[in-house]
């Protein structure tokens, strides 16, 4: 076995292979990602037991793991841009896996502690995941690959809703908190045996991208982040994930409570929105190629969001509740590839400063995720219902097709 060298420049036939090992291992890290990211969620009810806290504290397992992950996002793009690429994931990767010790949390701060650690540690690598694409992959195939990884966040998501409840039926929720974390650290072994990096020569040549001006400094990427189409990108994606991080966490508990669902139950009832979302980022990765135009991705997600969420609450216990979580799931994910895609397509952008465009989108995001629970939560706490909450965060999720109708086009 040939050792991995960072920045190494593999050319040829053999770079166009090697991509799609590159694109298995960045897949696997977003599957495995999205498996301990929200399984908090559906059970949050025997947590809440377990440790005898209220709805608000226990909003913090998701909200606040959202919100450090945003804090270190910037820096964490900013140090893929700096130091030997391979190896600032591999550190990532690895320490996101600390959740393998939740079987020994005694307490909620302990736990709480844990989840803290695998927050920050992701911002070490999902900023700089987009640097990695741009090395190995043309422009006409990012929005595949990133609908792929998303799918792979999806389908995790869905695994471990699907699971978490029998499993914790079986061996407890600590344990099952711990298996999930067991694969991460899989994951990490084989991106450090695997794991490749290329020159930004290779990037420009084997990609087939046209060479760019270069625009790895501080000062390009700090421009880049306060340009108007970069900043609206950022809200856009903020206010749509606002409702879906809210719904994710709270959805279970609020159909336990109000309509008397088994944990597991309701858990399979917030399932179909990550499932759903598998099929919706392969539909629209594969769109993509076809539809070259970005804009309608993004409007058509931003004007279902609304309604589906004030639906998926109204709605939980009626006839209507699938076709509406289908909408919920559908319009959370579709857009997604798409954004993701689109700052690579603005003028001056380079696999050095994407990441840290990735990381404001991170910040962002993070922040109004670690809100929306907080809110949901809080609301709930102080009013006895959790219409109030909801019901905000589902016209702030508007907020993705007004930045759709303000940004310029970026495709062709």
């Amino acid at each position: 076995m040939t050792a991995p060298v960072q920045e190494r420049s593999t050319s040829g036939a053999k770079a166009g292979r090697y991509r799609y090992v590159i694109a298995g291992l960045t897949m696997l890290y977003h599957f495995t990602f999205g498996l301990s990211i929200f399984v908090v969620a559906p059970l949050t009810p025997l947590i809440m037991e377990d440790y005898g806290i209220n709805r608000s504290t226990a909003s913090l397992l998701i909200g606040l793991v959202l919100l450090l992950q945003a804090a270190i996002a910037i820096p964490g793009g900013m140090l893929g841009s700096k130091l030997p690429l391979k190896w600032v994931i591999a550190a990532g990767w690895l320490t996101v896996s600390v959740t393998i010790f939740s079987f020994a949390a005694p307490n909620f701060a302990a736990l709480l502690a844990l989840r803290i650690v695998y927050g920050i540690a992701s911002s070490l690598v999902f900023p700089n995941v987009g640097p990695l694409v741009m090395q190995w992959f043309p422009v006409r195939q990012i929005p595949l690959v990133n609908a792929l990884n998303s799918a792979l966040i999806s389908l995790g998501m869905a695994t471990s809703t699907f699971a978490a409840g029998p499993l914790a039926e079986a061996i407890g929720w600590r344990a099952t908190l711990s298996l999930f974390g067991v694969t991460t650290l899989a994951g990490a072994g084989a991106w450090m045996v695997l794991g490749r990096t290329r020159t930004p020569d290779a990037e420009t040549g084997q990609a087939g991208r046209a060479p760019q001006a270069k625009g790895g400094s501080f000062t390009a990427s700090l421009g880049l982040l306060k340009s108007k189409p970069v900043l609206l990108m950022a809200t856009g994606n903020a206010a749509a994930f606002a409702q879906y991080g809210a719904l994710t966490s709270w959805l279970p508990t609020y159909y336990h409570e109000e309509f008397g669902m088994s944990v597991s139950k309701a858990a399979a009832m917030m399932g179909i929105l990550p499932l759903v979302g598998v099929a919706s980022l392969l539909s629209a990765g594969v769109l993509s190629t076809r539809v070259r135009q970005r804009r309608p991705f993004l409007l058509v997600s931003g004007v279902l969001s609304g309604f589906a969420g004030f639906g998926a609450v109204i709605l939980g216990n009626s006839a209507l509740a699938l076709p509406v979580l289908v909408l919920v799931g559908f319009s959370g994910w579709f857009y997604q590839p798409i954004l993701f895609a689109m700052p690579m397509e603005l003028p001056g952008v380079t696999s050095k400063n994407v990441s840290v465009i990735f990381g404001l989108f991170m910040l962002v995001g993070g922040i109004v995720g670690f809100l929306s629970p907080l809110l949901v939560g809080a609301s709930a706490d102080f009013t006895g219902s959790y219409l109030w909450g909801f019901g905000a965060l589902a016209i702030i999720s508007w907020g993705l097709a007004l930045a759709a109708w303000k940004l310029p086009e970026t495709g062709r």
